[in-house]
């Protein structure tokens, strides 16, 4: 059954994506549209903690896993790391991920190279704009969302409770350098906080 997952999203993605495209809109343009779509759903498995889901989507993406480590360290950090490439075609991939129990902090680093890079960085930036990400920064190479909320984090891991203040949880960053599509997002995913009592203010 797990099995059935990524390829029945994988499925919907793609009917989503050529039933609701106007006529006009052509075949790169809707590629463009589903590989931004393949690109979130990627990364949405990994924050969520379905990196299986993740994997596989990533295969319609043409990349394979190359390498995977995962260690625990002392107090059960646990940090995961993924590396899939696609030499051939350009396209790299790498996922990081240290968990601390209360708070898991992750990065997925994407590079591709295409000729709709500009199209795909656009979908992209409508998809998390639709998810009421914060757009703090966007011109013709380079956007940025970033958190201007965070939170206070609650380590309740020893005797004596901290608490440390965060002042964004999450940071993603799309860039187009030519015919290359350059995507960092960073994510503080909290499990134990309370809501902060001073919002940033950021300045375009």
């Amino acid at each position: 059954m797990k099995k059935l997952i990524p390829a029945i999203l994988l499925f919907a993605l793609s009917l989503n994506v050529f039933s609701e495209t106007p006529e006009k809109q052509t075949r790169a343009e809707m590629q463009a549209q589903l590989l931004a779509e393949q690109i979130y759903q990627t990364y949405s498995g990994f924050r969520t903690d379905n990196i299986e889901i993740s994997k596989e989507i990533s295969h319609s993406l043409g990349l394979e896993l190359t390498k995977e480590v995962s260690y625990k360290i002392q107090k059960g950090c646990m940090i995961d790391s993924l590396v899939l490439a696609n030499d051939e075609e350009q396209r790299w991939m790498t996922y990081k991920a240290t968990d601390i129990q209360y708070v898991k902090n992750i990065e997925v680093m994407f590079v591709m190279k295409s000729d709709e890079a500009y199209s795909i960085a656009t979908h992209l930036r409508q998809i998390l704009a639709q998810k009421g990400k914060h757009l703090v920064k966007d011109d013709h190479q380079e956007t940025v969302f970033k958190d201007n909320t965070g939170c206070v984090l609650i380590d309740d891991r020893f005797k004596e409770v901290t608490k440390t203040e965060v002042y964004s949880l999450y940071n993603y960053e799309i860039k187009v350098l030519d015919e290359y599509l350059m995507i960092d997002f960073k994510e503080t995913l909290p499990r134990k906080f309370e809501p902060s009592k001073r919002q940033l203010v950021f300045v375009d």
